[in-house]
């Protein structure tokens, strides 16, 4: 198997993973080693830090659920490493969980569904944070590869002119404008983790074009709650934004009447995605706002 070059693209490929379920043998077809069976928490031998932490079934350890925050982000306890005789803060795998906390490195998280003689299964909770170590537990928190507060660069005037001086850095101005439109942070990584990594319209998985949508608009951090997100492709969250489509009182789709004999019409009528079991509903009354100022716009 080969060696990845860097910890940043293990992370990475768990990230690409975020809410998908897979089998203990997709996971171990990964471009590296990224979970082991014989301990919970994974810390690679050339890493000071875990990788990743996994909740087994029939587990010695009372791993505690993922709880869903307000600002759309879930926070999940996981028991420490323990063994008779020892001391767990001397375990190498509290100490590199520790070392995560300590540096701000993110780890990521599986949830084990099945268990042999089925086929094993885990989810890929997603990344998390470690917050803190106590009382026998880590608490982590989810996040994203792009972090939080990452903000777009403004416009000047070199931007209506090109010089091949500076282009790297527009390229990098333009990965985070990227990544703010995405919805970054947590509202990102509670909607990935809650329609398991696809749009919940079309069913696409490519995490690069998924987007965090706001039901309602945003209109600061306390509508960053999970129930009043969806996770879409770029183009639907942008025609969801425009008012050009909406969701009905069963939660199918409807377009407006510009979009009828377009490319999208296939869509009309299609129910949306239903949500991990653990992930708080979709708002009914912001499904139902949206869609009240959607049959207010004129000219569509």
């Amino acid at each position: 198997m080969a060696q990845l070059s860097s910890h940043s693209e293990l992370l990475a490929w768990f990230e690409e993973r975020t809410g998908q379920v897979l089998t203990w043998a997709q996971l171990q077809q990964a471009p590296d080693t990224v979970a082991i069976s014989a301990k919970g928490i994974f810390k690679p031998a050339k890493l000071p830090y875990a990788l990743s932490v996994s909740q087994r079934l029939e587990s010695p350890y009372s791993d505690e659920k993922a709880v869903y925050q307000e600002n759309g982000s879930w926070r999940y306890r996981y028991a420490q490493e323990e063994k008779k005789n020892s001391n767990p803060v001397s375990l190498f795998t509290n100490q590199g969980l520790k070392k995560c906390m300590d540096d701000g490195v993110p780890v990521a998280v599986l949830i084990q569904l099945t268990k042999k003689p089925q086929i094993t299964k885990y989810r890929v909770l997603g990344l998390a944070k470690v917050l803190s170590w106590g009382d026998g537990f880590f608490t982590l928190e989810s996040t994203t590869l792009a972090g939080e507060g990452i903000t777009a660069s403004p416009v000047t005037d070199d931007w209506f002119s090109y010089s091949s001086k500076g282009v790297e850095d527009t390229r990098e101005r333009t990965l985070r404008e990227i990544a703010k439109r995405q919805g970054q942070g947590a509202f990102r990584s509670g909607l990935l983790t809650a329609y398991e990594g696809r749009c919940a319209i079309t069913g696409c998985g490519t995490k690069q074009v998924l987007e965090a949508a706001h039901v309602t608009p945003y209109l600061g951090t306390k509508t960053n709650h999970i129930s009043n997100g969806l996770l879409l492709r770029s183009d639907l969250h942008t025609l969801w934004d425009r008012g050009l489509i909406y969701l009905c009182e069963n939660l199918t789709l409807k377009l407006r009447s510009v979009l009828q004999t377009s490319e999208y019409s296939e869509l009309a009528g299609k129910e949306i995605r239903s949500r991990a079991d653990d992930a708080p509903p979709v708002s009914m009354d912001a499904v139902r706002e949206h869609r009240e100022w959607c049959l207010t716009i004129k000219n569509v």
